[in-house]
């Protein structure tokens, strides 16, 4: 591009808008999901405590992205209904949106990091690990996560390199990605190296926690109570296999996407043609992260019965507190004269002697 020429003017369109719709739908049924997982985890006790904070942990990270996103695209489609800038779309409003976004995205990629070093610590220490109640190592965990992730993302904003060199103009704040472009790349590629590196440890430790169950039910000097700890050890490990799983697999998919994205940019002449299609590389990310704060949930619930069984009572706990409300309302109809219309067997039996009784005395 030449000094000369002048810069192509990026609008939102109407396909970005239907994705955004369906991103808020997706997201809305995420935070019912995750509110509902975190009241149970924080109800619950078949879990360590350590583990029942990192769970904690992932389940508040996930509602604070949703609410992330919701202040990026209300502004974007506000701003498409309108026809010009919505009041929110502002750059500091959207700059704070995306540093929130973008520092629990960080967090989100590092959950499988601290599970395994919890999950490692515990195997290592199974004969005395479920008897202590010290939340010492959930919690320093927690707090190095985020603050990792904060500096990163601060780092990545104070060094926001997407101003330079660019052929285009955006339309709206929200539409602007504050970042470092090479920061950001190297976040990507090292969340694809850990997430391979994670994936054989968790493996790993899940067969460790298996041969010591064996070993020890063989020995007859160990006690009951050595077999119980590493048997919860084990059981609580292999509820997390099938969210390591899809954890794996969305990280993967979300780094593969996001090079792409980056490389279409830095490849692409195409000013309109390169946007469009890292736009839609970006939302199908956006798509994907959205897509898992309602898997995420789901697998938890159903990979331990007394989460599953935690759920079920919540959701019928609700269903039958509606239904008496709507009888309590039933029973509570009343005619002209004040009376109930509507009376259980028991007052109508009662009714019936006390005016046969009343009809006697006469």
């Amino acid at each position: 591009m030449n000094s000369t020429d002048t810069p192509v003017l990026i609008m939102i369109t109407r396909r970005s808008v239907i994705i955004y719709a369906v991103e808020l739908l997706i997201l809305t049924t995420g935070l019912v999901y995750c509110s509902l997982f975190l009241a149970i985890v924080l109800k619950v006790r078949c879990f360590h405590q350590n583990l029942r904070i990192l769970l904690v942990n992932f389940a508040t990270a996930y509602m604070v992205e949703i609410i992330s996103r919701y202040m990026i695209v209300i502004p974007l489609m506000h701003t498409y209904i309108l026809g010009y800038a919505s009041p929110l779309d502002t750059f500091p409003w959207c700059r704070l949106a995306h540093f929130v976004h973008d520092m629990t995205i960080a967090v989100i990629f590092m959950d499988t990091v601290v599970l395994v070093v919890e999950r490692s610590i515990a195997t290592r220490n199974s004969r005395t690990y479920e008897l202590s109640s010290s939340s010492f190592i959930g919690v320093s965990l927690v707090v190095a996560q985020w603050s990792l992730a904060f500096v990163f993302i601060w780092l990545n904003q104070a060094y926001d390199n997407t101003d330079e060199k660019t052929d285009f103009v955006l339309s709206a704040a929200c539409q602007k990605m504050y970042l470092n472009t090479q920061l950001f790349t190297v976040l990507a590629i090292l969340s694809i190296i850990v997430d391979v590196i994670v994936a054989v440890v968790f493996i790993i430790l899940l067969r460790i926690n298996r041969r010591k169950y064996d070993e020890n039910r063989k020995e007859s000097g160990n006690y009951l109570s050595n077999r119980y700890q590493t048997a919860e050890n084990i059981r609580s490990t292999r509820l997390l296999y099938p969210l390591m799983t899809a954890k794996v697999i969305v990280s993967l998919a979300s780094a593969g996407l996001l090079l792409t994205a980056g490389l279409v940019l830095a490849v692409s002449k195409d000013t309109v043609a390169k946007t469009q299609t890292a736009s839609i590389l970006g939302q199908s990310f956006d798509l994907l992260i959205a897509t898992y704060t309602v898997i995420f949930p789901q697998l938890a619930f159903y990979g331990q019965r007394s989460l599953l069984w935690a759920s079920k009572k919540s959701i019928l706990c609700v269903r039958r507190k509606a239904v008496q409300d709507v009888k309590s309302a039933a029973q509570n109809i009343r005619g002209v004269d004040g009376k109930p219309l509507l009376n259980d067997i028991k007052k109508e039996f009662d009714d019936h002697f006390a005016a046969l009784e009343a009809l006697w005395n006469k």
